[in-house]
């Protein structure tokens, strides 16, 4: 059976230095990798839209998305790891991950 490891991928410096380190251990494991991307909702795009005028903050999050999902493909084809990406839409759990007794979503 072959591991599989998870990443979520955003452009962060923490979440890029992340992708390097999921790479390089899914190289040593022989693993592949399941990157995923969120875009957790339009609120904070339609935000934005109205704050900045920018026409198009829709657009730039979805690149912006496909470029970071892009960017660890390569890292990972340099190192022959193989990867699934997977871009994920939906609302934010909001704070009752932080309840007392809440289920671990993970």
């Amino acid at each position: 059976m072959t591991a599989c490891l998870l990443l979520v991928a955003e452009d962060s410096p923490a979440a890029l230095a992340a992708a390097r380190y999921t790479v390089d251990l899914a190289r040593r494991l022989s693993a592949r990798i399941r990157v995923v991307n969120v875009i957790a909702d339009g609120v904070l795009t339609d935000a934005v839209t109205r704050v900045s005028g920018h026409p198009d903050v829709d657009g730039r999050r979805d690149l912006a998305g496909r470029s970071v999902l892009a960017h660890v493909q390569h890292l990972a084809r340099l190192e022959e790891v193989e990867t699934e990406t997977v871009r994920l839409f939906g609302t934010s759990p909001g704070p009752s991950w932080t309840r007392p007794g809440a289920p671990d979503p993970i």
